[in-house]
């Protein structure tokens, strides 16, 4: 017969596991009883390790080796047990896609199983102009949503925000991210108000096609705030809160002195006169006729105080040609993380313009200790001979370990040589899938360079290491980079 404390023990098991692992035997508790009883301080066992003690992390990874036919199949079929299922289901329903003209199982599920939908914290959602009345619902009952992306079709091309949606955003009280990829309107949406309709937002994403103030009016609880400006949007910037600006400047005239940018360095101005404003991070697209606008960024740098800020980031550059003479009357001392990305050819041609330019940025920011180079394409000579990414990144690492970087590959041996006397301390070139990182502990140091590759969401170093040491001699004589 089975006794009642043995029946206890034996409910203790493992999910999809040995049932023994989670079972303390019988002798081992009296032992235990036994030393408490004579006073002994004998620490008691450590506690047994199950799934439910696993952290977060460690479920995703454990979850991402469940293979399914589908991402929209019934994840019921693809676990190995009602228990596990239960205990994955919050990290599997974390982040939701939803296209409204494909994915109907998915909108069906949400509706039909409100216990799921309240798992939904990160919502991507395609919608068409037709059946609101579901796409509401959907919103509505995904009411624990922290992060929602939102794109509205109407026969495949992008449309504004139907009227609807704002009043289910008054639902989501606990959101604080929103990405809108388009909406265009002439007037403000009667008595909605960010502020006071979505309280806890403290990001927005937004392409909006007019006024700022009236697509999204109503911004100052926000931290982040990412935008195109088709429009003069100064007033509505939330200058006295931000943390993070990235802003787009569309500027479609491009004339000189052009409303948007006028009204744009008006507001920052006025606005950092009052007192200086607590921002940290800040992004800016100042391009015009496919270079660098230099009398944009140098009135808007001329005009900030940011005493804040460290991250400063010029975005979408197709030319440094405008940069090549250009000098800057203030520095962003503050400034420690440097980022430029874009299209541009940077070759043995016109490097040294190119290297003239970066010497102009890093005058402006003077204590620049990270340097990153996104999206800008490296040729091995003046003919472009073009290599892929995967090859280039190989290429440029084994001509390092043979010493012979100058050679084969002037302008990146023409950039670092530029770099030795300045403040940085880490160069990051992405290139596609991964990327090179040179390092160094001091001024007087010397790079050491280390490949790099990145899937989703993480970056592996490859491990090995090279030095990187040429004398001045020899990138002359590859390049000159006095010109």
């Amino acid at each position: 017969m089975t006794t009642q404390h043995d029946h206890s023990h034996s409910n203790r098991t493992a999910v999809g596991g040995d049932s023994a692992a989670l079972v303390h035997s019988s002798d081992e508790e009296q032992a235990t009883s036994s030393a408490r009883r004579d006073g002994s301080r004998e620490s008691a066992p450590p506690p047994r390790l199950s799934l439910t003690s696993l952290p977060a992390e460690i479920l995703d990874e454990i979850f991402s080796y469940v293979h399914y036919d589908s991402w929209t199949e019934p994840i019921t079929k693809a676990m190995i047990n009602k228990e596990l299922f239960e205990l994955v289901r919050p990290h599997y329903f974390h982040t939701m896609q939803v296209l409204a003209d494909e994915d109907d199982r998915v909108i069906v599920g949400l509706l039909t199983r409100p216990k799921n939908s309240m798992f939904v914290k990160d919502l991507h959602a395609q919608f068409i102009s037709t059946f609101q009345h579901v796409q509401c619902a959907v919103l509505r009952q995904t009411r624990c949503l922290t992060r929602l992306s939102i794109l509205f079709t109407d026969n495949g091309a992008e449309c504004a925000l139907p009227l609807w949606f704002f009043d289910a955003l008054r639902t989501l009280r606990h959101l604080a991210f929103l990405k809108i990829y388009q909406d265009e309107r002439d007037e403000p949406v009667k008595g909605f108000s960010f502020e006071r309709d979505v309280p806890s937002l403290r990001s927005l994403e937004t392409h909006a096609r007019g006024q700022l103030s009236i697509c999204a009016p109503g911004l100052s609880k926000l931290m982040h705030l990412k935008a195109t400006l088709f429009a003069p949007a100064g007033p509505a910037i939330p200058w006295q809160t931000l943390r993070q600006l990235d802003v787009h400047l569309c500027r479609e005239r491009r004339t000189a002195d052009d409303p948007i940018l006028r009204d744009f360095v008006s507001h920052l101005k006025d606005s950092c006169s009052i007192s200086p404003i607590p921002l940290q991070i800040l992004e800016l697209d100042v391009n015009r006729r496919k270079s660098i606008d230099s009398s944009a960024l140098i009135r808007i740098v001329e005009v900030l105080r940011a005493p804040l800020l460290t991250d400063l980031a010029i975005v979408e550059i197709e030319s440094f040609a405008a940069l090549k003479s250009c000098t800057f009357d203030v520095q962003l001392l503050s400034v420690v993380r440097l980022t430029l990305k874009g299209r541009c050819d940077c070759t043995v041609v016109d490097n040294a313009r190119g290297i003239r330019a970066l010497r102009a940025l890093l005058n402006l920011c003077p204590a620049t200790q990270v340097l990153r180079l996104e999206g800008l394409r490296f040729y091995v000579d003046a003919a472009r001979t073009y290599r892929a990414p995967g090859e280039l990144k190989g290429e440029v690492l084994r001509a390092i370990e043979e010493n012979d970087l100058p050679f084969a590959f002037p302008a990146f041996a023409a950039l670092l040589f530029a770099l030795q006397q300045t403040s940085v301390l880490e160069l990051n070139i992405q290139l596609y899938g991964g990327g090179i990182r040179w390092r160094r502990t001091a001024h007087n140091e010397v790079f050491e360079a280390e490949g790099w590759t990145w899937g989703w969401t993480i970056r592996v170093s490859i491990g090995r290491r090279w030095r990187t040491r040429f004398t001045s001699r020899a990138v002359g004589s590859a390049l000159d980079v006095t010109r």
